[in-house]
């Protein structure tokens, strides 16, 4: 019986995760679950489990750094991340530290768990499973299987022998970086679509060469052979051997570098460096290229350069970013453009100086883009020509610095002017229909939600345009509207009851009314009336 356990912070998901299913018909248990990610990785360190589900975005410890945690002394722990479709970047990432499927919130139905799990009881690579689950399908590009060697890249600890070739073979590393073909189509580098096509061009181009590859992420796909000999001549072979293989059966353009023994090497075709001791070496080095290019450096491969990040973000560094990226909404709220350029420019002269791993430097821009797109909904704009789904898939496009940074401020740029255009068009009539609401039914109790409906807006909206339009917020010119009829009836009706004039203007208490009163004109009700009376006039107010 293998074993589950549930990571979420929302009671109801752990609820009905466990009675999604009779999970013993199906091979497992349930183990347990936890409300946050820190207090799963203290538990199933000591009590480890088969197969973890987890949220993504929970407190300070996310699902992702759960997994990335868990997955280095726990190589045969499968997880499955829960995800909403503006979190989908979020699960990307999570399959790319080897989390083996995802289940949308939206879609957490009995039929989508059994399919998931099922398919993970047949992986015979768990606990209880034989080798077959690991050496599967020889004759074809998955022989050895893809995960193993992204476990082994993962773990500095995991046995040389999920890497090992053929008896007299050695290995070499290749990067490929598959070229952008400008379109929209999700083929960016690590898609399951290209690995798939390129391991079996391969497979049937160099099946004595055990090929298997790994998504390095930052627009890369890690790719280890083995070969009689490492010597320079070789190596160039197979790397030339493989950049034509793909193009000619996959149809897809690639750049290929290699790792190899000769560091002197200089001329057509792969670069190549001086071979390093271990397969873990020769694919940081893989890693090196892809970044390096990204942030417009040249494209050759290093062994130790500072200026190439090897691991995730900092705390610190996340809430600086996340810091920024609040200062962007409110620049982008208060309507100044060039604030909201200067905001962005910071935070992606920040990411370049930190120079962040591609990957998470794509995830930092779209945020941005998901931040300005809930500021503009916020002020009414329902209608866009773009939005931060449609920059996601752009941005996976973009292999270099400069055009991701390119792709954001154009995409600010844009909401910012359709924003604009929109309060133009609308904040009037908006405000004057609140208004007219306002004075049509402040004899009773109000509220601003009450008038956002009516209105057709919501009421964060129709907030920032009342304070924009008038200069007081909603909750004031209410009150204003109330007093100013208060006044008019004091001096009216002299012989009404103070308490009686309060119920008519929407004061449910006499005394709440007083004060307000006072507030506003600096005497009370009766002092208000008697100096109105004595000289014979009635005063009013705008």
């Amino acid at each position: 019986m293998k074993t589950v356990a549930f990571v979420d912070d929302d009671t109801l998901v752990r609820a009905g995760l466990r009675t999604a299913l009779d999970w013993h018909s199906i091979g497992f248990a349930v183990s347990g679950d936890f409300a946050s990610a820190e207090d799963a990785l203290v538990g199933l360190r000591e009590h480890p489990v088969d197969v973890v589900v987890t949220d993504i975005v929970m407190g300070a410890m996310s699902g992702l750094d759960l997994i990335e945690q868990l997955a280095v002394d726990q190589l045969h722990t499968r997880f499955v991340v829960l995800t909403s479709y503006e979190e989908f970047e979020y699960a990307r990432k999570a399959l790319r530290l080897g989390a083996v499927d995802y289940i949308l919130k939206s879609n957490l139905d009995p039929d989508r768990v059994r399919e998931v799990f099922e398919r993970i009881a047949r992986d015979e690579s768990l606990p209880g499973g034989t080798a077959a689950g690991m050496e599967r399908d020889a004759g074809s590009g998955a022989a050895h299987g893809e995960r193993p060697l992204e476990r082994y890249l993962a773990d500095p600890c995991a046995p040389d022998a999920l890497v090992a070739g053929p008896a007299g073979y050695r290995p070499i590393a290749l990067v490929l970086i598959v070229e952008s073909n400008g379109t929209d189509r999700d083929d960016h580098a690590g898609s399951v679509a290209i690995i798939d096509a390129i391991t079996q061009a391969l497979s049937t181009a160099t099946p004595q060469a055990a090929p298997r590859l790994a998504d390095l992420g930052a627009g890369a796909i890690g790719l280890l052979l083995h070969v009689p000999t490492a010597d320079a001549d070789t190596i160039r072979h197979y790397a030339l051997l493989v950049q034509n293989t793909i193009e000619l059966y996959s149809n897809i353009a690639v750049s290929v570098f290699a790792a190899g023994p000769d560091p002197a090497a200089s001329g057509r075709g792969p670069s190549v460096v001086g071979y390093p001791a271990t397969v873990r070496e020769l694919f940081r080095r893989a890693r090196s290229i892809a970044e390096m290019r990204f942030y417009g450096r040249p494209a050759k491969p290093v062994i130790d350069d500072p200026a190439v990040r090897t691991s995730g973000m900092s705390t610190a560094e996340r809430d600086w970013f996340f810091g920024a990226e609040e200062r962007i909404a409110h620049e982008f709220v208060r309507g100044r453009a060039d604030a909201v350029h200067d905001a962005i420019g910071r935070f992606c002269d920040r990411v370049c100086e930190l120079r962040v791993r591609p990957d998470d430097a794509r995830e930092l821009l779209h945020a941005v883009a998901q931040r300005i797109e809930r500021c503009a909904h916020e002020l009414g704009v329902v209608e866009r020509s773009t939005d931060a789904s449609t920059l996601a898939k752009q941005l996976r496009d973009c292999r270099e610095w400069n055009a991701a940074r390119a792709r954001i401020d154009r995409f600010a740029d844009s909401m910012f002017d359709e924003t604009q255009l929109y309060l133009r068009d609308h904040v009037n009539t908006t405000v004057e229909r609140a208004k007219g609401y306002v004075h049509d039914h402040f004899t009773r109790r109000v509220s601003l939600g009450e008038v956002a409906k009516a209105c057709g807006v919501n009421r964060t909206y129709l907030s920032r345009l009342f304070h924009k339009a008038t200069g007081r917020t909603f909750t004031e010119y209410l009150t204003h509207v109330r007093i100013e009829e208060a006044k008019r009836l004091l001096f009216a009706r002299p012989g009404t009851y103070v308490y009686e004039i309060a119920l008519e203007v929407g004061y449910e208490e006499s005394g709440h009314f007083s004060r307000h009163f006072r507030e506003w004109t600096g005497l009370s009700p009766t002092e208000y009336r008697a100096r109105q009376l004595a000289q014979g006039t009635h005063e009013s107010s705008s």
